[in-house]
């Protein structure tokens, strides 16, 4: 009896929408929506698409939520796990909105990593370049030829990840002299520096810092020289000369060790009211990084200085231009004019989503002990909503985003030390909320 009146209920709720009524006549290139009118039909798919990359993937508080249950011993229950995710999601979303007049409208925010999708979309809609039975598939339909495409690809995958895993990293010279020691940290693939990166398997390629097809060339040549020159000759420098105690451990890797070169076992370190035991801790061992993680750590305090100066020299007098005329209008390009048919979302309503979900992330954090104090919180979503401008800023130009999530734990380490679950909670609410935002952003352009 309930199940039928909550399929009623559901009934009584979608039927008065009448989707029939929506007339989609793709054919004519003429979109219209109960919601709105759109020109062209890649612009309703735009829309989807738009929905759809804010609300994929994992959500990062997941993972404070597992290292609670299954490290910790901690659970809180479904209700602090469904606020915590939620807020964390979708608080950044109201940054996004304040800040489209500095990442969206201009025509020099370009977001490279959005074009491949809009070329996608178009390319599947262009209808004015006629077949070319001369080269090899030009008498395919560009559905066909996508659908074959995304097929064999499907296909392929299965050999370099499941049946070959081999050909995702083949780092040959190990196989040559699998027993060496310098042999692996040289040419490794999971635990060196891999001096000669060979692989069959495109998502290893893309699995780090994304496509090396899109962001333009000086930011992949920034990246590959300071590839080189922090982590081949630095790196290759610090390990051989023992430094940090390197040639006990791993050239390269993520985890971290105790004095004896086994995984930090963090238990014997934290009370039962999951804060850090100072004397246990002294007694046991401090921690230890491999080489290129330690340099990774303070590479990404430099990248966040270099990205406040680079911010203030190369963009110092736009942002100040912009904020001046906050009401004038843009000086537009081809795009925004185009967009200007279209109502934009008020900004009134961005700022009161994002005050909501404040006021509801607060609620999260001081109803359940989470150790997280309700000033170190307001911290977090400062620091967000600050680096959200120039990180954006950056990624918008180059397609590749700096995170904070090493700025972020360095912070809370000195506000509330000792104390893991506040911790994280601080880095998810620092450093999520304004990669979320990010995302929003990129979908908004």
């Amino acid at each position: 009896m309930g199940q039928n009146h909550a399929e009623q209920s559901l009934y009584d709720l979608w039927a008065p929408m009448d989707f029939e009524s929506w007339p989609i006549q793709c054919e004519r290139a003429h979109t219209h929506h109960r919601h709105g009118k759109y020109s062209v039909p890649t612009q309703q798919q735009g829309a989807d698409l738009k929905q759809a990359n804010v609300s994929y993937g994992v959500a990062y508080a997941t993972d404070i939520i597992l290292a609670q249950v299954a490290f910790y011993k901690q659970d809180f229950g479904i209700p602090f796990q469904l606020l915590l995710t939620i807020t964390t999601q979708t608080v950044g979303y109201g940054i996004a909105g304040l800040q489209r007049k500095f990442l969206v409208f201009p025509a020099s925010m370009i977001w490279p990593t959005i074009l491949p999708s809009v070329t996608l979309m178009y390319s599947l809609h262009e209808k004015t370049l006629p077949k070319d039975p001369t080269v090899f598939g030009g008498n395919m339909s560009r559905y066909r030829w996508f659908a074959y495409i995304a097929i064999a690809s499907f296909i392929y995958y299965f050999i370099p990840g499941f049946l070959a895993q081999f050909l995702s990293i083949m780092a040959f010279v190990t196989w040559i002299y699998p027993q060496n020691p310098v042999v692996n940290q040289l040419f490794g693939g999971t635990s060196g520096l891999s001096l000669l990166p060979l692989t069959l398997d495109w998502t290893t390629i893309t699995g780090f810092i994304g496509s090396p097809l899109i962001p333009p060339w000086h930011a992949i040549a920034n990246v590959l020289i300071g590839l080189v020159v922090f982590y081949i000759f630095m790196a290759t420098g610090l390990h051989y000369s023992n430094t940090w105690f390197a040639q006990f451990l791993p050239m390269s890797d993520s985890q971290i060790y105790d004095n004896t070169g086994s995984t930090y076992d963090t238990t014997r370190v934290v009370t039962p009211q999951l804060t850090l035991d100072e004397q246990a801790y002294r007694a046991y061992s401090p921690l230890f990084l491999s080489t290129t993680f330690a340099i990774s750590y303070g590479l990404s305090f430099a990248a966040i200085a270099a990205l406040i100066v680079h911010t203030y020299l190369y963009h110092g007098k736009e942002l100040l231009g912009r904020v001046r005329m906050w009401k004038t209008p843009e000086n537009e390009d081809v795009h925004m004019k185009l967009m200007r048919k279209y109502k934009e979302v008020p900004e009134w309503w961005y700022l009161g989503f994002f005050v909501g979900m404040i006021i509801l992330s607060l609620i999260t954090i001081t109803v359940y002990p989470t150790q997280f104090v309700w000033w170190a919180f307001l911290l977090a979503i400062a620091i967000a909503t600050f680096f959200a401008l120039p990180i954006g800023m950056i990624t918008a130009s180059t397609g590749i985003s700096i995170g904070l999530n090493v700025l972020t734990e360095f912070i809370m380490g000195y506000i509330q030390p000792g104390k893991p679950l506040a911790l994280m909670l601080f880095k998810t609410y620092g450093y999520i909320t304004m990669s979320q935002g990010l995302g929003f952003v990129a979908a908004l352009k």
